[in-house]
């Protein structure tokens, strides 16, 4: 009896498990753009239904925000200075993707004739799976019910980019947790979106190269900050300098810190 029970769970987790992939977007969740003042812009998002069963799909604008003093969070009610939600033309109404279907959803970011704009805008495209699943074999009163939501960046970059103007926030060690970690943030106080990563150095007071990091590229927004985080646990304690470099497009800004692990 046990051994039937436990066969019986396998197969909903595997149920589950081969039904929870949904659709698929086919060209990223990111989607950068450049134009002028004026123009018209025709983007597409391509989804995918790897499934044999019908996927219903909702789509939804809104707004990101990003700061140095708060998380990314997405909005509907509130927006921003640089938000390029009300540039987006396309068709909001749901669509029911069928078994293997591919869809390209086609839309356009019409850029306004205003001399003033440039730099980067953004806003996100929503787009929710909702489709309720059953399987009847197992048990009569088995159902699951799966929604994914992806959230597909639009990047619109007006004119051309200027120089590079991030710099480094602050600096901070964190030993609240079991690990031990350097905790960076970067500021870009320019009007272009920038895709910074940071290098880090660490030397004994001798000059003794303890610990070399590099981080992953990061997007950093206009106006607002970036995290970046190092753990070095492995350092034993003691005094240490550090040198930061951040680059962005071939250009270089660092700093130096004192660090004292106890």
């Amino acid at each position: 009896m046990r051994l039937k029970i436990f066969i019986i769970i396998l197969l909903a987790l595997a149920f589950v498990q081969s039904s929870a992939a949904g659709v698929i977007v086919l060209n990223g969740l990111t989607h950068r753009y450049s134009g002028n003042q004026g123009e018209t812009i025709q983007g597409e998002i391509i989804l995918y239904n790897p499934t044999d069963a019908k996927q219903l799909i909702k789509f939804e604008l809104q707004d990101v925000h990003y700061s140095c003093e708060s998380s990314r969070y997405f909005t509907q009610n509130t927006t921003h200075p640089r938000s390029s939600k009300t540039w987006f033309n396309g068709n909001l109404t749901d669509y029911e993707l069928a078994p293997k279907e591919k869809f390209v959803y086609q839309f356009e970011i019409v850029i306004p004739r205003n001399q003033t704009i440039k730099g980067s805008y953004w806003n996100i495209l929503m787009i929710e799976i909702d489709k309720p699943m059953r399987q009847n074999k197992l048990a009569s009163t088995l159902g699951v019910d799966s929604k994914i939501r992806y959230g597909i960046g639009l990047i619109t970059q007006i004119g051309q980019a200027e120089q590079v103007a991030i710099d480094f926030e602050k600096a901070v060690l964190d030993t609240k947790k079991e690990q031990t970690k350097l905790n960076l943030a970067l500021i870009n106080t320019s009007f272009f979106l920038e895709e910074p990563n940071v290098a880090l150095e660490i030397y004994d007071m001798e000059g003794k190269l303890m610990l070399s990091k590099n981080s992953s590229r990061q997007k950093l927004f206009p106006e607002s900050c970036s995290k970046y985080l190092f753990d070095i646990s492995n350092l034993p304690n003691g005094k240490y300098e550090c040198l930061i470099i951040a680059e962005s497009r071939n250009e270089y800004v660092g700093t130096q810190m004192s660090l004292t692990i106890e």
